[in-house]
């Protein structure tokens, strides 16, 4: 009995600081018209903001690019911004890359859209591909005005044409987190940019001790090339028939034509459809990148239509100003099994993967985990200088 006054104070304290924060929290719910802009490179179908909603379904409804089909619709920035604090409204002109398929031959473009290739957050339905047709990236401007709160329904303007280019175009490139678990596409020079939540290796503290890393290797100056890799792959069966695209890490250096290149050997590392039942942003694969079906396809799209080959950077620590609204995997992730003891741990394998373990509970901080490069990559590090210096030695003779 002498307990039960503190706990009804307990109980009221609790319940007057569930009541402040979310007074705190509806003035925050109430901005929700406008669009990050944080979440470049992101597509429109996964922001929950309003704007991104109406300025979807004006494309959608109209397809002011004249494509046959669209699969996607990426923000690329919120241009012109501009607040009117006296009316309440929001000024602006967004910039999207709507990405799809051209029309062929005399087909006619169809007056409208009627779906995207994903509407929620992390479902989306099996899309045919349709990699026999070269994609197109249109870049589109939309004016808007939306409100400074949410009482204001956004409205758009018609979308106009600013520029229309292909994959061949872009000089593209790969960066991964491990620590953010997200992959981006991007060639910085056109603006140009996707981002997708990934999958990647399991925790491992096994294998160099005293290090917390993930099974996905960390490298500087590995690529994807269109010739290694596959466009569907049946076996095993959980690749589902998806795109393999292999990850050739790099080796050393070769002399070609007179100009000094890096060699590469294919690994067995890639980026892949995920394996378990639903997506996990999480610390799940035995090593490879794990992506959705839609955003697989969409990177085997921009190898396959685009340069032979896309430099890849994996790094543990977070891309700055990258981000994605999928939510980060934090109740689950598995580790690499140690099958020896505390005092000596070891690590095996099993038809030639690693074997790991699930483990509830979250897994380490961003800030926790660091890069364990590939083998190659390491003994390349230590004769970069020697092959660079000798290369100009031999160029000063020949001059």
């Amino acid at each position: 009995m002498r307990w039960s006054r503190p706990r009804r104070n307990v109980r009221k304290t609790v319940m007057l600081a569930c009541s402040f924060a979310l007074m705190l929290a509806l003035p925050l719910t109430a901005k929700a018209s406008g669009i990050d802009p944080r979440f470049s490179g992101v597509e429109l179908a996964e922001l929950s903001a309003p704007l991104a909603a109406e300025a979807q379904r004006a494309i959608l409804a109209t397809n002011p690019a004249g494509l046959a089909s669209i699969d996607a619709i990426v923000l690329v920035d919120d241009e012109l911004d501009h607040d009117d604090a006296d009316a309440g409204l929001d000024y602006g002109v967004l910039v999207v890359d709507v990405i799809g398929r051209p029309v062929q031959g005399d087909d006619l473009a169809p007056s409208s859209v009627p779906a995207v290739t994903r509407s929620p957050v992390g479902k989306h339905p099996r899309r045919v591909r349709r990699r026999e047709v070269t994609p197109e990236i249109v870049r589109m401007e939309i004016p808007y005005v939306t409100g400074l709160d949410a009482s204001v329904v956004p409205r758009v303007g018609a979308a106009r044409e600013r520029e229309r280019f292909a994959y061949a175009d872009l000089k593209l490139a790969i960066h991964v987190s491990t620590g953010d678990r997200v992959v981006l596409l991007e060639d910085p020079r056109r603006g140009f940019r996707r981002v997708f939540p990934a999958d990647v290796g399991a925790i491992d503290t096994i294998r160099n001790p005293g290090v917390t890393a993930s099974l996905t290797p960390a490298t500087d100056g590995a690529r994807i090339r269109r010739e290694s890799s596959y466009e569907a792959l049946g076996a095993p069966v959980w690749f589902k028939n998806e795109p393999f695209l292999t990850l050739e890490a790099p080796t050393g250096w070769v002399t070609a034509q007179g100009t000094l290149k890096r060699a590469h050997y294919a690994t067995r590392v890639g980026f892949h459809i995920y394996t378990t039942t639903v997506f996990h942003r999480g610390y799940m694969s035995q090593g490879c990148v794990a992506l959705r079906e839609t955003d697989l396809n969409a990177l085997a799209d921009a190898l396959y239509f685009g340069p032979e080959s896309i430099p890849v950077a994996i790094q543990a620590s977070p891309l700055p100003d990258v981000y994605h609204p999928f939510p980060p995997e934090e109740g689950l992730h598995y580790v690499l099994k140690n099958v020896g003891t505390a005092e000596k741990p070891r690590f095996t394998t099993r038809g030639g993967l690693y074997l790991v373990e699930k483990q509830a509970g979250a897994p380490p901080e961003a800030q926790e985990l660091a890069d364990v490069y590939m083998d190659g990559e390491r003994r390349l590090q230590e004769h970069v200088a020697v092959a660079v210096s000798r290369r100009v030695g031999a160029r000063g003779r020949s001059l």
